[in-house]
Formats: C-alpha cells, sequence, structure tokens
C-alpha cells in the first residue's frame, strides 16, 4: 500500500483568493510558559492559535459555499470527501487556459473522485500560479450529468476568476458536489488506481476548510456511507 500526500503546506506567504487574510500559526502557550506555570511536573506543552479563512491552501469546499441551502461541512458524509479516484490529464504550459468537457470524455465518473491535472501547482507561490487553467461552464455541466462524487484542481481555483458569476462552484454546489482546490503531485496518479480522501473538521457553519488531502493505491474495497 501507498500514500501520496496531495497537499501543499499551510504557511505564511502561500497564494490566496484576492482579499483574504494569510493563515497565522502563533504560539498561544509556550513550552517556557507551561513548564513554569505549576500544572506540570517534568514536562511541558505548546497550544497552538490558528487564524485563517476556509479558503487556504489545500481545502475543501462544502455546497454551502455557492448554495444558501447546501450542507456545509460538519454536514457532509464522510464518504462525500473521500472515494475511489480518477486523474483527468489537462497539463498545459498556457496561462489562462479554458479546459472544456472534451477531456473527460469516454471516462466513467459516476460517483467517482475526479482530479484534474494541470500541472500548475509547478507555480506555488510563484505570481504566474493566479493565471492558471479553469474548467468552463460545460465542462461543469457535464461533470454534474455524469454523478461525480467531488471535484479536485491543481489550481487556485476551478473557476475562471475573471469570471464573476463563478459558473463551476455555483453549478456543482447545487448539485451537492465538494470541490478540493490547491492540490498537488496529481501527475504521480495519472493512470493508476486509487482511493482519495480529503476530510475536513466537523465544524458547524463553515462552508470550507483547509484538509491533508491524500491517495491510497492498492486500497481494493470500495467505501460506503454506514
Amino acid at each position: 500500500m501507498v500514500v501520496v500526500d496531495l497537499s501543499h503546506t499551510v504557511e505564511m506567504g502561500i497564494p490566496r483568493l484576492q482579499g483574504l487574510p494569510h493563515p497565522v500559526v502563533r504560539p498561544y502557550w509556550t513550552h517556557e510558559q507551561a513548564f513554569t506555570s505549576g500544572l506540570f511536573k517534568g514536562v511541558s506543552c505548546e497550544v497552538s492559535e490558528v487564524n485563517l479563512v476556509g479558503n487556504v491552501g489545500t481545502h475543501l469546499s462544502s455546497p454551502f459555499y455557492f448554495d444558501p441551502g447546501g450542507k456545509d461541512i460538519s454536514e457532509l458524509p464522510l464518504v462525500a470527501c473521500s472515494g475511489p479516484g480518477v486523474v483527468v490529464d489537462a497539463r498545459t504550459e498556457r496561462e489562462r487556459l479554458p479546459i472544456g468537457p472534451d477531456v473527460f470524455s469516454g471516462l466513467e465518473l459516476k460517483d467517482k473522485v475526479v482530479l484534474v491535472c494541470t500541472g500548475w501547482d509547478r507555480h506555488w507561490k510563484e505570481p504566474e500560479y493566479e493565471d492558471h487553467p479553469f474548467l468552463t461552464e460545460k465542462s461543469a455541466e457535464f461533470l454534474r450529468d455524469a454523478g461525480i462524487r467531488l471535484l479536485g484542481m491543481d489550481t487556485l481555483s476551478v473557476d475562471d476568476l475573471g469570471d464573476p458569476s463563478r459558473p463551476v462552484h455555483r453549478i456543482l454546489s447545487r448539485a451537492g458536489v465538494p470541490i478540493v482546490e490547491n492540490l498537488t503531485k496529481l501527475e504521480g496518479l495519472i493512470g493508476k488506481e486509487f482511493t482519495f480522501f480529503a476530510v475536513p473538521p466537523k465544524l458547524k457553519g463553515a462552508s470550507a476548510f483547509p484538509v491533508r488531502a491524500f491517495a491510497i493505491l492498492g486500497l481494493r474495497k470500495s467505501i460506503r456511507a454506514k
């Protein structure tokens, strides 16, 4: 069994959507404070304070993100955030390339985790990362009609950030499909059978949250809700 980490590290300075703050992690209580507090004997601990928005780093967006009546991340069943995956090879050197539904033709996508590999993760932390390829509205309609379980992509957004209507988020959110963005290392999964996992914390009212996305190769049993 092989486990592949598909996540970027969440830290100060990572790419983020315009207007959103940087993630900040700082000690709320240091080892030194714990050691001198009188609460411990011979040991210490550190408590971290984390300040971030949900849509930062490798993160999962729930249907609630673009659908007021959709499920938030606490309401998503675990099976909606995991499952058998397929990587679609859409690698390109071209900036802002629209990816149409033709890349999905002939693939069995029903109830699958569909991960779109553009190779754009190579520009992580570079200015070019914001000029990423994106899915078209027709691609979103195709994936919705195909009955996919989850969509993932190795870009800042699955949408064209120049289009304020955000058709991919809108269409898939209304269909109840979670979306994972800012994935990495998808090229290593092309042509392979794997099971994908991207489970957020059970945080009530949250529309999105960072995840530790990963794939397991060689896991044969299907995942069902229980």
